[in-house]
């Protein structure tokens, strides 16, 4: 899917902890880094379209771009309260496998099947 960005059209701030990782500038923080990547959508003019694809392209689970959030910003507790998420005890990951019938025959083939 391929979105229009119009991220100079909107009033969008950016949140403190990107701000605050940007001036900071040390680039050995994992902060500065996410930051770094997710200021760059904000000049529609270098990045005209944001291209979404199927997460199992780039992370089997979906769940190497929230890791990288809650990593960038200290941790879980501390992310969740930046979006006025307080009181949680549990967080749950349900993972899903959608494979509609095991693939047997590559235990017996010599080859593989490429995508």
């Amino acid at each position: 899917m391929t979105l229009k960005n119009y991220a100079e059209s909107c009033d969008y701030q950016p949140p403190l902890w990107m701000t605050e990782a940007i001036e900071r500038r040390d680039t050995t923080s994992c902060a500065f880094h996410a930051a770094s990547h997710l200021f760059t959508y904000l000049d529609s003019k270098k990045k005209a379209y944001i291209h979404l694809v199927d997460g199992g392209v780039s992370d089997n689970l979906a769940l190497r771009a929230p890791m990288k959030v809650i990593t960038a910003r200290g941790g879980l507790r501390g992310t969740l309260q930046d979006f006025g998420l307080r009181g949680i005890r549990r967080v749950a990951f349900i993972i899903v496998n959608a494979e509609r019938q095991k693939r047997f025959r590559l235990m017996v083939t010599r080859s593989v099947d490429s995508c």
